[in-house]
């Protein structure tokens, strides 16, 4: 139980990160010089020796790849961060295989695979879950069908499958181009995707027709990440080509490549000697301080073709190597050469100066050098791979600990740190107009997530998906609070509407629409979804107000006449007539509640997030929720009638509006079934 109430109010912390929304100003201010912050000598010599030789604005934060790359540089700089990155992010095990200049130039494993065994990660032989890493192989199968003429990246998918029944909600076909691109406008589903009970994982044609996600956005509007969406491609394949999709990508593209072990394979993945245990950190030790770990079951996704793939470095040292060289490996081939650097093309930006989805992959860095990569993550395995063709280099990353998101973002981020020439803020900005007060207020506030749920209760999760901007108190400069990193960091405007941080090089993006209000952002760190203003009535503030208040009149009413238990059981106390009826209610409304928070905690396990909760329990709400309207006629009636008296009347009439928002907040953010 007690699990469970942490796990809870883990979710609760999630949704309620944020602030406040601020509304776009009708016209953008303009722009105005001002007198820059002072800054050390030393800042203006950093700033003088990195800005771009002939003033011009808008310069990449990147400018190419270091002289001094080499196998020993790569492969002291390796041997170096991944150690550094395990100890740092306390990952029981992890692995990693680096190309370079068409050969193997690093494979290594660290730690454990499973430390109940003593079995030590293998980067030849040991399973690792890879997550969305796999889309890269269900969109090389993609590919390979365009190749042959049997699909058509701008055709509508429903022509290719019959069984799919989507609504014509905007007038407008998805096309396989829309899915490559996470545009399809497809709300998120959350819930069913991940379970440890082989016995629900469903077959690919059942897990893609059961439930149909809303069509939320007209397609090829906005990014926001979609695993449905590739799950939609990978049936597409499993359609055309008539050969089942994991059996496909097996003859298509890992046997060719001789990835002898990487699999799409679940039921037989899990039993296998070779598949690494995924862990959870708890911490470390109160007495020996070293950190101690909790094995996890086998994770399995219905949605396979966006996450199902396990793979070892080896495994993907060799597809990296056959990408890298056009598609082909010691005489075999995938795809063509042309069809490889199609896919390398950016298919969809936002805004000219983001970073883009190309044709499966995603940028990692623009260009000066162009990366391109994918992130994998489950619960437990956290994974990267990224690539930069210009130098023939590749490197895979994974790890089998919960903490080891984080881990993924610092390999990248250093990496680009120390081998490509790099321009911080601060230098760019430089000989740029010093903005306004004014001119920065228009990016200031809250842009929201457009990557949720908006048909179950995981909607809930888009009140913590926030990022919130703000004038600083320096000159000039914006800060803006990462959720991801949980922290405010100083960011200066580089380009119009391009915001870089001072001292780094993450980048955040401001969108405008029509009437050039701003009423977007994109993250160049984060570039999988948008976020956006919300509404008033989802900031924030007003919804962690109302659960608060409700949660205090719920508490005080247990005692507090007219609705406490107290006035129930004690015969001096005890109600009658209107009063009895309207306690009534009351009562009703408070053991209702009462009954729907014990049963959340009752059924709620450490393994939530793989369990389809209870239907029943989120029926519950719904009678309390009838009882309220009966609180609410009374609670007019109370003051008419003169009954319980000033503070009885108030604190009813209390209870009963915040009882009303408080069923308000479970319908809207469908928490209730």
């Amino acid at each position: 139980m007690e699990r469970s109430i942490r796990k809870l109010g883990w979710l609760l912390v999630l949704a309620c990160a944020g602030v406040v929304n601020a509304s776009p100003p009708s016209k953008p201010p303009m722009r105005r010089a001002e007198s820059r912050p002072v800054e050390t000598k030393e800042t203006n010599k950093l700033a003088a020796s990195q800005a771009p030789a002939n003033g011009a604005a808008g310069s990449e934060a990147t400018l190419g790849m270091r002289s001094d790359m080499s196998e020993q540089t790569l492969r002291k700089f390796f041997e170096a961060q991944i150690p550094r990155l395990t100890k740092k992010h306390h990952l029981a095990g992890a692995t990693f295989s680096v190309v370079y200049r068409g050969k193997i130039l690093l494979q290594q494993g660290i730690g454990e695979a499973d430390r109940e065994s003593k079995r030590k990660v293998d980067p030849n032989k040991t399973l690792f879950r890879v997550g969305s890493i796999s889309k890269l192989f269900t969109w090389i199968a993609v590919m390979q069908l365009v190749e042959a003429g049997k699909l058509d990246l701008h055709t509508d998918i429903q022509r290719y499958l019959p069984k799919l029944k989507l609504p014509a909600t905007f007038g407008k076909p998805i096309t396989i181009a829309h899915l490559m691109s996470h545009t399809p406008g497809f709300e998120d589903i959350l819930l069913g995707l991940f379970t440890k009970d082989p016995k629900a994982l469903k077959p690919l044609e059942q897990a893609v027709l059961e439930r149909i996600p809303l069509r939320v956005r007209p397609p090829g509007e906005s990014v926001a990440y979609s695993n449905y969406g590739t799950t939609l491609a990978g049936y597409l394949v499993e359609q055309v080509s008539g050969v089942p999709f994991e059996k496909y990508v097996q003859q298509k593209i890992f046997d060719p490549l001789g990835m002898t072990d990487a699999t799409f394979s679940q039921i037989d993945t899990a039993k296998s000697a070779a598949m690494a245990k995924g862990y959870t950190f708890l911490g470390k030790d109160a007495k020996s301080q070293q950190p101690t770990w909790k094995p996890q079951g086998f994770e399995y996704i219905s949605q396979s073709p966006a996450g199902a793939m396990s793979a070892s470095a080896h495994a993907m040292a060799r597809f990296m190597l056959g990408y890298l060289q056009g598609g082909a490996l010691e005489g075999k081939r995938i795809l063509r050469e042309e069809t490889i650097r199609r896919m390398d093309q950016a298919h969809f930006r936002p805004h000219p100066k983001a970073r883009s989805f190309a044709h499966g992959w995603i940028e990692i860095n623009r260009q000066n050098p162009r990366i391109i990569g994918h992130l994998g993550d489950t619960i437990y395995f956290h994974s990267a791979c990224f690539l930069v063709p210009s130098e023939q280099l590749g490197v895979f990353f994974s790890t089998n600990t919960s903490t080891g998101m984080m881990a993924s973002f610092s390999l990248a981020t250093a990496f680009l740190k120390r081998f490509a020439r790099s321009i911080e803020g601060r230098a760019l900005a430089a000989r740029r107009p010093v903005p306004s007060k004014e001119y920065l207020s228009q990016f200031a506030g809250v842009f929201a997530t457009n990557r949720r749920s908006e048909s179950d209760m995981t909607k809930l999760a888009g009140l913590g998906m926030r990022v919130e901007a703000r004038v600083s108190e320096t000159v000039g400069q914006l800060e803006i609070f990462d959720f991801l990193q949980g922290k405010r960091i100083k960011h200066i405007e580089v380009e119009p509407d391009v915001f870089q941080e001072v001292e780094g090089l993450g980048r955040w993006i401001f969108l405008r629409n029509k009437q050039k209000q701003v009423v977007g952002l994109f993250g160049n760190g984060f570039p999988v979804m948008t976020f956006v203003r919300p509404p008033w009535y989802e900031s924030t503030l007003l919804n962690v107000g109302i659960v608060v208040l409700f949660l205090l009149c719920l508490l005080m009413g247990l005692f507090a006449r007219p609705t406490g238990i107290w006035g129930w059981l004690m015969a001096k106390s005890r109600l009658q007539g209107e009063e009895r009826t309207a306690g009534l209610f009351g009562l009703g409304v408070l053991v209702g509640y009462i009954l729907f928070f014990l049963s959340i905690l009752a059924t709620i396990s450490d393994d939530f997030i793989f369990e389809i909760p209870r239907r029943w329990v989120f029926w519950l709400p719904y009678l309390p929720m009838l009882l309220t309207i009966g609180m609410l006629y009374y609670a007019v009636l109370v003051w008419r009638r003169s009954l319980f008296g000033w503070i009885g009347r108030g604190f009813y009439t209390l209870f009963a509006v915040s009882a009303s928002a408080f069923g308000w907040f479970l319908m809207y953010w469908k928490i209730v079934a």
